[in-house]
């Protein structure tokens, strides 16, 4: 006889071992995958325009799928390097400029504590001494670090860079064999019993988490677009890797551009410059305003979840997967979520 107890505890092993799954899915799985799992994405994407293109010029569909495929690649390719050409040189820009940025900095320092003399009665000299020797340990302590990690960057950036290189090609070659039996393929994932779970998860997250997340890549192009044409505008020299900055930032849950904008108008403002900072305000309005008005139109009805937990989500996955968790820890939340509901565990 089972009782309730052995139920309960049937139900919590299956949660754990759905928690763990999709840990281990994402963290191992995931990065040895990744290629094929493009290439898949890639096939999906030409597959309707190869048809035409084969109907229409007599073309095979793997040789016009794989023109799209490069062609494709090839101006996202195009686009990062002139973005990555840019950023370098605005970069540069900034280290060149360090001295006149430091000396601002220790004047903004110094009407602060002049301020806080005034204001609480703590001498200026003590409050801006220990601001100096924390910031000349910090200083010590990272450069201390730099001589022993440099080689292991190196080394591990270029690990990257090849890894990078084979799996754009493995992801190339792949959507092109994928390309070619695509059709195949599908009607044998649809006769395999065993893949029907998968297949009603997966239509699920389609139509909520991806659609979601569709929005807000939507939307972050748009603010970013926005603050890099406001930053331009308002003459800033680093005004491509500010604005793509702020549209990343504005992509996490309860945060937003006005976290950096806010204050950089009020440090215009300290330093006598307030049609700078009025410009700071006016454009943390207009993004906030952007995505006020694109997200209920662009997503509709919410996926059901509390912005905390979107956000803890974020939070967990950049521990548990790093930089990438910004995306791997929300979509980990919802394919246990789903699987729970395809399981019934939730209750």
């Amino acid at each position: 006889m089972v009782t309730s107890l052995q139920v309960e505890w049937k139900q919590r092993l299956r949660i754990l071992g759905i928690v763990l799954g999709v840990y281990a899915g994402f963290k191992y799985v995931l990065p040895v995958t990744l290629p094929l799992l493009i290439g898949w994405l890639l096939a999906v994407w030409v597959h309707p325009l190869s048809l035409r293109v084969e109907k229409k010029f007599h073309i095979k569909r793997t040789i016009a799928g794989g023109i799209c495929i490069v062609l494709l690649l090839g101006a996202i390719s195009a686009l990062l390097w002139w973005g990555l050409r840019v950023g370098l040189s605005q970069i540069r820009y900034w280290i060149a400029q360090y001295p006149a940025l430091e000396t601002q900095f220790f004047q903004l320092v110094d009407r602060c504590c002049q301020s806080l003399e005034k204001s609480m009665g703590i001498l200026k000299q003590d409050s801006y001494g220990f601001i100096m020797l924390s910031m000349k340990r910090m200083q010590n302590e990272l450069l201390s670090g730099i001589g022993v990690k440099t080689v292991a960057q190196a080394t591990s950036w270029l690990r990257w860079g090849f890894t990078l290189v084979t799996g754009t090609v493995i992801s190339v070659i792949s959507g092109i064999f994928i390309l070619r039996d695509l059709e195949s393929l599908q009607r044998s994932a649809r006769d395999y019993a065993i893949l029907r779970g998968c297949r009603r998860i997966l239509q699920r997250l389609k139509q909520t988490t991806a659609a979601y997340f569709k929005a807000q890549l939507l939307i972050m192009a748009l603010i970013s677009l926005l603050c890099v044409v406001g930053l331009y505008l308002m003459q800033s020299p680093y005004y491509l890797i500010l604005g793509i900055g702020l549209g990343l930032l504005d992509a996490l849950p309860l945060i937003g551009t006005g976290l950096c904008l806010y204050p950089a108008a009020i440090f215009y403002l300290l330093f006598g410059k307030p049609a700078t900072a009025a410009g700071c305000v006016l454009l943390a309005l207009l993004a906030n305003f952007t995505r006020e008005f694109f997200e209920p139109r662009l997503i509709g009805e919410k996926l059901g979840v509390y912005p905390i937990a979107i956000l803890a989500a974020v939070y967990l996955g950049l521990v548990l997967y790093g930089p990438a968790g910004v995306l791997l820890g929300p979509l980990s939340l919802s394919l246990m979520h789903e699987i729970g509901k395809e399981w019934d565990v939730w209750g």
